[in-house]
Formats: structure tokens, C-alpha cells, sequence
């Protein structure tokens, strides 16, 4: 809390006091619980807002995109007529719009770390290099990760290369997580989440991995019956609750305050029942979004479109 936010907190606290003394105790009890509780959230939303401000303005938020693409073609109908604004998030729905041949796309994003992302990624495709993105981007890692950076460096924005100067170790095979997708904070937490299930005990991993490879719905709802409650543990519910988590995830206070006032359950009930439905009623097999968190990768035909062979 900035200086004078402090400053006008304790100001309201001793007006409260001098104002309760008028009350009566059962007056006093039930004003200064609703006023403090009503402080207590201005005070929490703040930090929640600078939190999520800091983490914006500081880190490489999305590794992938989450929406799907393939729903926004169907309604959107591109053609090479159409003109788009997109937000950019890791680039990968931009790239994947192109195979439609609009004759505009421009990609925006409050966080100029995530076009120096899709920037790396144009320089590879506009050199022909796709071996090269494939290894970086389908697999998660480079062993010449330094090598081919020095190569494709000149090609890059200045803002781009400033980013990935310092940050194109997100491809080393040989760090600790191994993959471009448990890097940034959406990474981060997935890396957390996932390494807790796979400590868990062997038998969870292979159902989770059974799981991705599931050929029907019937075959993933079984494996889910027996996942969910290990997916659901007081560390897991813990963690959806902190606002350095869903800072982390990219979710801004609004989102956060409309599921908490309109969703049964809150942010783990809305969490855990589109869970649910995402891994019983879809079928999962080509559900790259997923995998990759789960993984660490995509495999040749579970992944982006602009990532197929």
C-alpha cells in the first residue's frame, strides 16, 4: 500500500473507533465488522491489482495460447479479404489465422514480452527454418539453443532481442525443467502443479498419461474418476485461492471477482467443474494444450497447426 493509502486507512480506522463509542457494544460489533471487512477487501483488491501489475510488467506471462483456434476459424470465416486485431498471448493463434491467408493480422498485447515471443517465432518460419521450430517449440527445447539464437539474433527487433538475450536459456534441454513450457509464470505454475501429481506416486502418473492418449470419452472418464481426487488436494485448492497464483495465471481481479460472486464454490468450483468437463466430455487425444503442460511437449500430431509436419 502506497503512503497515502496507509495514511487514509488509519484515518478511517480511528473515525470507525470515535463513531462505535456511540453505538452500544452489539451496534459496534455488527458496524465495525462490515466496515473493516469492507476495508480489508479495498486494501487485498490493491494488492491484488499491483500484484498482477508487477507480474505484467516484469515476466513472460503465456507460453501458449489457451483459447482454440479452430472454433474462432469456423465462426470468424477468414478469407483474403479479412482483417484482424488480435491480442497477442504466445502467437501461436496469430500463426495459426494465417493459414486462412487474411490480408491483415495485427497482434497487440499489453505485455511487449509476448510479441518479442511470436517474433522468435516469424524469424524461424520466415527463414525457412522450420526444423529449428520445431525442436524449440513442438519439443520445448534446443541443444544448440545458443548457436541458433546467435544466427536468427540480427532478424529481431531490438525490444525482441533485448528479451531474449536474457532469456533465451528458456530452451536449454539441460536446465532443471527441461522445457520452454514450464517457463514464464503460467510455466511456472504448471511446473509446480505437475510435479506435486507425479510425486504423488507412480500410479498417477500413468493414469495421467493414459489419459492423453485415451481413443474415447468412455476410456477418459474412467481414468478421470480415478485422477480427480489426487488433482484436488488441500495443496492444489490451497494454491487456486492465492492471488500470486492467478496473477501468475494471467487472471485480472474483475475475472476472479465475477467467478467468486456468481459461481457455486468459487474459484475451485468453477475451476474443478471445467475441469471436469473438459476431460470427460472432449476427447483429449488431440487436446495440445494440455499435454504440453503436462508433458513438457507436443508430439508430431498433438500441437499447434503451425507446428504440424
Amino acid at each position: 500500500i502506497g503512503g497515502g493509502e496507509r495514511q487514509n486507512f488509519i484515518i478511517a480506522q480511528h473515525f470507525c473507533h470515535s463513531a462505535f463509542a456511540r453505538l452500544g457494544p452489539s451496534g459496534y460489533h455488527s458496524l465495525r465488522e462490515r466496515v473493516m471487512v469492507t476495508l480489508s477487501a479495498r486494501v487485498g483488491g490493491h494488492a491484488h491489482d499491483l500484484l498482477f501489475k508487477t507480474v505484467h510488467g516484469r515476466y513472460l506471462i503465456y507460453n501458449m495460447c489457451w483459447e482454440d483456434p479452430r472454433i474462432d476459424r469456423q465462426l470468424l470465416r477468414l478469407d483474403a479479404d479479412s482483417k484482424l486485431v488480435v491480442l497477442t498471448s504466445a502467437g501461436c493463434n496469430t500463426l495459426d489465422y494465417l493459414l486462412d491467408g487474411p490480408a491483415e493480422i495485427h497482434a497487440v498485447d499489453v505485455n511487449p514480452r509476448q510479441n518479442a515471443l511470436l517474433h522468435l517465432k516469424l524469424v524461424l518460419i520466415e527463414r525457412g527454418d522450420f526444423d529449428n521450430l520445431d525442436r524449440m517449440f513442438r519439443r520445448g527445447a534446443h541443444p544448440q539453443f545458443r548457436a541458433l539464437y546467435a544466427a536468427i539474433r540480427p532478424r529481431l527487433p531490438p525490444y525482441a532481442a533485448a528479451f531474449w538475450d536474457k532469456k533465451i536459456t528458456y530452451f536449454d534441454p539441460g536446465n532443471p525443467k527441461r522445457s520452454f513450457y514450464y517457463r514464464g509464470t503460467c510455466g511456472a505454475v504448471a511446473w509446480l502443479i505437475t510435479r506435486r501429481l507425479f510425486k504423488s506416486g507412480r500410479k498417477l502418473r500413468d493414469y495421467l498419461f493414459d489419459l492423453l492418449d485415451a481413443p474415447t470419452l468412455a476410456e477418459q472418464r474412467a481414468l478421470y474418476a480415478k485422477i480427480e481426487p489426487a488433482l484436488w488436494s488441500r495443496f492444489s485448492t490451497w494454491l487456486l485461492r492465492q492471488p500470486t497464483a492467478l496473477a501468475m495465471l494471467g487472471v485480472p481481479r474483475p475475472q476472479i471477482h465475477l467467478i467468486q460472486q456468481r459461481y457455486l464454490g468459487g474459484i475451485v468450483g468453477y475451476v474443478s467443474d471445467k475441469l471436469r468437463h473438459v476431460l470427460t466430455e472432449v476427447l483429449i487425444h488431440d487436446n495440445y494444450f494440455w499435454r504440453a503442460y503436462l508433458t513438457g511437449s507436443y508430439t508430431d500430431h498433438c500441437c499447434p497447426n503451425y507446428l504440424l509436419p
